[in-house]
């Protein structure tokens, strides 16, 4: 039975839970707040929450990868469909999304809401992406009435490393684990991953991010996903994060080569290849 590995696993607004299509995979989804014309690019200011009082169109920037690099063009129907916190549709929007073959990433985005602030009601929202009829992405965003708005970071940890092991269900890396990124078909159960972090937030605050790791074949059809949400004090100057995805029993990874992309809630931080062999 498949499993999917998870150390202290809670729901988080900013979770996202990913498919991969072949031809493209996942490269981050953002929002951001505007009118009925979307601002240039460098000019948005992205975030996952949004004051009552400015929102006015919540745009979803969706980026991809382009596993068509250099081989041929592509074209998607993207659809956005916003949600209510109950899980009712609010609204969606659809566009064409042209892929050049001369560019390795894309990225489209669209916005549901109303040309004047005001008109959201408080609370949270999910927005799912579908391209050419298949699920393909989902994320989260919140309507607020007051506060305090942080915009683009998404957690207050810096990458340090990923590392990759083998191992059951729960096991735990220490100083004599093995470390590789070529795993044998008939020993191998979990590819679990350790990311190591450093603490923005050290002598000021805790924290409690959210780290996820997806994995790929090398074509970019979706393999699995795993998480982790801890909590990090204030007192530590580095994290440990781990977890992974696999099977109790081995022998069920497929030979061939793969990829784990690593989040840190929405945002992608690094990319680590690896194979399975016999």
């Amino acid at each position: 039975m498949k499993k999917s590995l998870s150390f202290l696993f809670s729901f988080l607004v900013l979770s996202s839970y990913i498919f991969a299509l072949h031809g493209i995979s996942l490269s981050q989804v953002k929002f951001f707040n505007a009118g009925g014309t979307s601002p240039a690019r460098n000019q948005r200011q992205y975030s996952i929450q949004f004051l009552k009082n400015d929102a006015r169109y919540i745009w979803c920037e969706l980026e991809v990868k382009n596993h068509l690099y250099n081989i041929q063009d592509q074209t998607h129907t993207v659809l956005w469909k916003y949600f209510n916190s109950d899980n009712t549709l609010r609204g969606q929007v659809s566009s064409e999304f042209a892929i050049k073959k001369e560019w390795t990433y894309s990225y489209i985005s669209h916005g549901w809401g109303w040309e004047k602030p005001g008109n959201w009601p408080v609370g949270n929202y999910r927005v799912e992406l579908w391209v050419s009829q298949e699920k393909f992405a989902e994320s989260f965003f919140s309507i607020q009435n007051h506060g305090t708005i942080e915009v683009k970071r998404p957690y207050d940890i810096e990458l340090e490393f990923v590392k990759l092991f083998e191992g059951n269900y729960d096991t735990k890396p220490d100083d004599n684990t093995p470390y590789t990124t070529t795993f044998y078909k008939s020993s191998t159960r979990y590819i679990s991953f350790l990311v190591g972090a450093k603490n923005l937030l050290y002598n000021i605050q805790d924290q409690k991010p959210l780290v996820v790791g997806y994995y790929y074949r090398e074509d970019g059809s979706f393999v699995g996903k795993a998480s982790i949400n801890i909590d990090v004090p204030y007192t530590w100057k580095h994290a440990d994060f781990w977890c992974g995805w696999g099977w109790d029993k081995p022998g069920n990874w497929q030979v061939g080569r793969y990829r784990l992309d690593v989040y840190f809630g929405n945002y992608k931080v690094s990319e680590t290849k690896f194979s399975v062999v016999y």
